[in-house]
């Protein structure tokens, strides 16, 4: 088992934001609060390359056709191709690295998307990974805290919803996610927190923080084959993802420290992708 004093002894100082995270986080469970955005529609302009550095501009409309972004009912500002990018690129790293066999449908969850700002680029993946054609991919997205309320007075919730209508085969669940024996081909984690420091200062009370226990309803839920991907921040993160999959017998496929010419980070990101 993992040592929780060392999880928890990371953030002395964590009970101000317990306090906070319990007076918040309920109340925004309780109002749920919803306003819905209008359905994207597509732009009559082209995406904006532009908003690369000139040097990989042809790197990216070259991601961009192969997983056909460009042909989506969706209009993108530079920071939403930017971060889309980003994420094609980083999944595009890991499974160079590996070789996976999905067949014409894949049933595949993500868990914590926040508002699925990258949802684009994780469908686009998905379907057409080794693929010359589109494969049917059901995707579901679990977020445990889905009514926080941004600037614009909508809430994640909002804006994840309004990213799935282009997409009939997705599903936003507002809640945790829950053990579902062998269901997924495919389970995504990008940045799950597993230090206790982390996931108070994001929001979230003492009372869910729980690693060990997600992590063995996702392995439950993962079909033996399996594939499941998960992107850590920083080395010690990593390290203790690490510790997680080896007290768990679960398989690790490929691990490493990943840039991209996309975004830039200070701390270092790893990428790891494990099986059963």
């Amino acid at each position: 088992m993992m040592n929780k004093r060392f999880l928890e002894g990371m953030y002395p100082w964590h009970w101000v934001y317990q306090l906070r995270n319990s007076l918040d986080f309920p109340l925004r469970s309780l109002i749920s609060w919803k306003r819905p955005l209008p359905a994207l529609e597509k732009s009559t302009n082209s995406l904006p390359i532009s908003c690369f550095p000139y040097p990989i501009q042809g790197q990216a409309k070259t991601l961009i056709q192969q997983f056909h972004l460009n042909e989506l009912p969706l209009s993108f500002t530079d920071f939403q191709l930017g971060v889309n990018c980003y994420y094609l690129d980083v999944l595009t790293q890991v499974f160079s690295t590996i070789k996976v066999e999905w067949g014409a449908t894949l049933r595949a969850a993500d868990v914590g998307p926040s508002d699925w700002f990258y949802l684009p680029a994780l469908v686009q993946f998905l379907s057409y990974h080794q693929a010359l054609q589109a494969r049917e991919v059901s995707l579901e997205g679990f977020e445990i805290d889905p009514y926080r309320v941004y600037a614009d007075l909508h809430s994640r919730f909002d804006h994840a919803q309004q990213q799935c209508t282009a997409f009939p085969g997705v599903i936003y669940h507002p809640r945790a996610f829950h053990e579902q024996p062998e269901k997924y081909d495919v389970l995504i984690q990008f940045f799950p927190f597993l230090f206790l420091k982390d996931h108070l200062e994001w929001g979230l009370p003492r009372s869910l923080f729980d690693p060990e226990k997600l992590f063995g309803s996702l392995a439950s839920s993962l079909k033996p084959g399996g594939t499941w991907v998960i992107l850590n921040q920083g080395n010690a993160e990593h390290t203790l993802q690490k510790e997680l999959v080896a007290v768990s017998g679960l398989k690790i496929l490929t691990a490493f420290e990943f840039q991209s010419v996309y975004k830039h980070y200070e701390k270092s990101h790893w990428a790891m992708v494990i099986t059963k």
